[in-house]
């Protein structure tokens, strides 16, 4: 049985990238194509076909794959477990990878509400300890004795299908403090805390913070999306304490761009920071130049993109 690490469409997609390289090297674009079947779109197929190499095909089939979602993924595994059962778990390796990591700047209080990528993360790091008995959950014994049967082929997916029934039945009281007391009470359990899962404050850097401390931040941004060959994402906090550290050198109607004072540690060189304001007016073909740079970036081969980040304000736009 495949094992299910409950991700999004964005994170099979991740999955993928991480995979690429073993992928392409072993599978038959033929015959999954043929496993596929309508689970991806006739042109896409066709267009598949009609590629030279085998390299190239797959090349493209990750592609369509990653786009499908999160079914046609589950299709794809499927295929992998009848014909390619190594890959698979080069697959799930990397699922379990993706599921584990959380951003170093997460904010988890007592009072967070718990998310399904939260049970996700909490459920793989528990999985071997969990006890629903001991836990005291209050799910009905018959429940337990279905989910056990149901899943008995992944100590992951039961520990899952606990928690997130107890979710549900706890609704707004579903926090990580009162879930983490409730899983202290397990053997093996006792030590388990909120920091396992993320930060517990915030800090309030101020207009003061250097530029060591910012690189520091920015390099938590990075090695997750340069190791998924993602463009970078940063958020707006991040782009103004740069920019306060910059220089204006262009002005134009509908663009500025800055330069930084010094060199930030994590790029080795100063920082151009190109400002897009979107009028009104020209807002669509604003919006569509914005999309076709952001997007034109986002390849697998990111080491030549000279676009390395990016951060849209949907808030002051």
């Amino acid at each position: 049985m495949m094992a299910s690490y409950h991700l999004s469409d964005d994170g099979c997609q991740r999955v993928l990238s991480r995979a690429h390289n073993d992928l392409v090297l072993k599978i038959n674009v033929d015959t999954a194509l043929n496993f596929l079947g309508r689970f991806l779109e006739v042109h896409d197929a066709d267009e598949i076909k009609n590629l030279f190499t085998n390299e190239a095909k797959c090349r493209v089939l990750m592609r369509r794959i990653g786009k499908g979602g999160v079914k046609t993924y589950r299709k794809f595994k499927e295929y992998l477990a009848s014909y390619h059962s190594d890959l698979l778990k080069t697959l799930e390796k990397h699922e379990e990878e993706l599921t584990m990591e959380h951003p170093e700047n997460e904010v988890v209080n007592s009072n967070t509400n718990l998310t399904d990528v939260h049970l996700a993360r909490i459920a793989l790091q528990i999985r071997h300890q969990f006890d629903p008995t001991a836990a005291n959950l209050r799910i009905a014994e018959q429940t337990i004795q279905d989910i056990k049967k149901h899943y008995s082929y992944s100590n992951y997916e039961q520990v899952y299908q606990f928690l997130y029934e107890w979710k549900e039945q706890n609704k707004a009281d579903a926090t990580f403090g009162f879930l983490i007391t409730k899983l202290q009470k397990c053997p093996g359990l006792w030590s388990l805390r909120l920091s396992d899962f993320g930060r517990q404050t915030l800090e309030d850097d101020g207009d003061e913070r250097n530029f060591q401390n910012i690189s520091t931040d920015i390099t938590i941004t990075m090695k997750k999306d340069l190791y998924d060959g993602w463009l970078i994402y940063l958020q707006k906090q991040y782009i103004d304490k740069l920019k306060r550290q910059s220089r204006k050198i262009y002005e134009g109607h509908d663009t500025s761009v800055f330069i930084t004072d010094r060199k930030i540690d994590t790029f080795t060189t100063r920082l151009a920071i190109k400002q897009i304001t979107k009028p009104s007016v020209y807002r669509t073909i604003i919006d569509a130049q914005i999309i076709k740079e952001t997007y034109v970036a986002k390849i697998l081969h990111f080491g030549i993109v000279p676009l390395i980040a990016h951060h849209e304000d949907k808030v002051n736009e």
